[in-house]
C-alpha cells in the first residue's frame, strides 16, 4: 500500500521521465546544430582513442593526378580506359573503383567496363545515397545496370560535406 503523500509525487516522477524520452527523442530525430557538433566530435575522439594499425604493405592505390588527367584526356575519362585499368590489375585481391557511374554513356564502353569487372571477379563498386529533396528520404543511385550486375560487390559511398 502506497501512502497518500507519495502518490503525486509517483505521478510526477512519471511525468517528467517521459518528458525526458520524449526531449530525447527529439533531439534524436532532429538534432540541433550544437548536438550534431558534439556528436561529430565524440567520434573523432573515439575514433583517435583507436590503436593505430599500420597498413599492409600490399595495398595499391591507383589516383587520378593532374597530370595523368592532361596525359589522358579531361575528366570523364571514356570507361573503356577502366576497363583496360581493370584488365591491367588482373592480379590485384579486391579493386574498388570510387568512382560513381550512375547512368549509363556510350553502350560499347558501358559493355567494355562491365566485362572486365566480371572478368577480374574481385571488383566492387560505388553505390552512392543522394540526400532527398525536401522531406523525401534519401535516394540508391547504384551503378548503371551492366556494371551493378558485372562486380562481385557495391559499396555505399556519401559525398556529403562534414560541417
Amino acid at each position: 500500500m502506497i501512502p497518500k503523500a507519495w502518490r503525486g509525487r509517483r505521478s510526477g516522477f512519471s511525468l517528467l521521465v517521459l518528458a525526458a524520452g520524449l526531449l530525447g527523442a527529439l533531439l534524436g530525430a532532429s538534432p540541433p546544430a550544437p548536438v550534431r557538433d558534439l556528436d561529430r566530435r565524440a567520434f573523432d575522439l573515439r575514433l583517435s582513442l583507436l590503436p593505430e594499425v599500420p597498413a599492409p604493405l600490399e595495398v595499391v592505390l591507383v589516383l587520378a593526378r593532374e597530370e595523368t588527367l592532361a596525359r589522358m584526356g579531361r575528366w570523364p575519362w571514356p570507361r573503356r580506359y577502366h576497363a583496360a585499368l581493370l584488365d591491367r590489375l588482373g592480379e590485384a585481391r579486391t579493386v574498388v573503383l570510387d568512382i560513381l557511374f550512375p547512368e549509363g554513356g556510350d553502350p560499347e564502353d558501358d559493355a567494355l567496363l562491365a566485362r572486365a569487372a566480371a572478368r577480374h571477379g574481385r571488383v566492387v563498386a560505388a553505390i552512392h545515397l543522394a540526400p532527398g529533396q525536401g522531406k523525401a528520404p534519401p535516394r540508391i543511385l547504384p551503378p548503371y545496370d551492366a556494371l551493378f550486375r558485372g562486380v562481385a560487390d557495391v559499396g555505399v559511398t556519401n559525398v556529403e560535406a562534414d560541417e
